[in-house]
Order: structure tokens, then sequence, then C-alpha cells
């Protein structure tokens, strides 16, 4: 039989098996019922642990709208890595998930030997656009061009404010 010395834990045994090891150097002695020996060095090195690169939500563009997005990377771990969203619980290895509606996401980044992280992100959406309010004033003459409208509108996310539209015949212009 033989017999197995692990240092620097001091393990023996007869398998020659060990479990549990944290990174590190180790030296291995084998000696046999003689008494002959025989010892080596291993080096058990870590995979570098999973961080995230990247976490971008894209904001939802209309409310009530389907076209948010998350983008993450994680690097590190061992192998490839698989980005799980939840509450969708879609799975892929690309961190790209898109068509989303606003909500609190968690997505967890899972390497080839198990290990994980997660973060959570946030899809917002604008608020509601309405229509608050519309005044306008008839043509003093038919068929007249003298005619105005003004409308108010509130919410979403407006790029040029817009406070009136003028209406003459058929032809509507925006007025900033």
């Amino acid at each position: 039989m033989i017999n197995y010395n692990l240092q620097p834990t001091n393990q023996t045994n007869n398998t020659g098996l060990f479990t549990n090891l944290t990174a590190g150097t180790y030296t291995v002695t084998a000696t046999d019922a003689n008494g002959c020996t025989l010892t080596t060095t291993l080096v058990i090195n870590q995979s570098p642990a999973l961080t995230w690169t990247q976490n971008t939500a894209t904001n939802i563009t209309c409310n009530g709208g389907i076209d948010g997005s998350i983008t993450t990377t994680a690097t590190g771990g061992t192998g490839i890595i698989n980005y799980n969203l939840q509450p969708t619980n879609q799975t892929n290895n690309t961190g790209l998930f898109t068509n989303l509606a606003a909500n609190t996401y968690t997505i967890l980044a899972t390497d080839a030997n198990g290990c994980t992280i997660s973060t959570t992100l946030t899809i917002t959406e604008p608020t509601l656009l309405s229509i608050t309010n519309i005044t306008f004033t008839n043509p003093t003459c038919v068929p007249g061009n003298d005619a105005s409208m003004t409308i108010t509108a509130s919410g979403g996310t407006l790029l040029i404010p817009i406070t009136s539209v003028v209406q003459t015949r058929q032809t509507m212009y925006l007025r900033t």
C-alpha cells in the first residue's frame, strides 16, 4: 500500500485523493511499504473571479412600449459565460436582451464551473403622452385662412416643445 502526504495541510491517506483545496502550491509525498518515497510539487491555480465590465439599460421610447434593452458583459471565470434575465427567464451567452418592457431586471452571469454574479438594472418609460388643452379660433370669413388652434400636451419625451399648431386650409404647421 502507498501512503500519500499533502503539505502544507498535513493530510495523509492511502488513496491520493485530497478534496476541498484552495489555490496554492502543494507538495505531495508518496511512501511505499518499504519506506521509499517520491515527492512532487503541484500548483493549483484559481480562475479569475467573474466581474461585470458592462451593464447598460436602454429605456423605453414611448409609454407602454417594449423597445427597451439590456446589454451586459462579464469577464473572468472559466469557459463560456451564460447570462440569465429575470423575471423573463431568458438565457443566452451574449448578454444582450431586447424587446423589453419597463421593469426592474436581475441578470445572473454563470461560468462553466457554476460560479455566479448578479446585478439589477431598471428600464423606465416616459409618462403617458396626453393632450391637456385645445383652444381654437374660427376663420373670420368663409373660406378663411385666419383660423388658429393651440394644443397643449404633457408627458412623453418631447425633443422640440410644441406650443401651437396653425391650420391653413388642409395643411398643418407646427409653431414653436
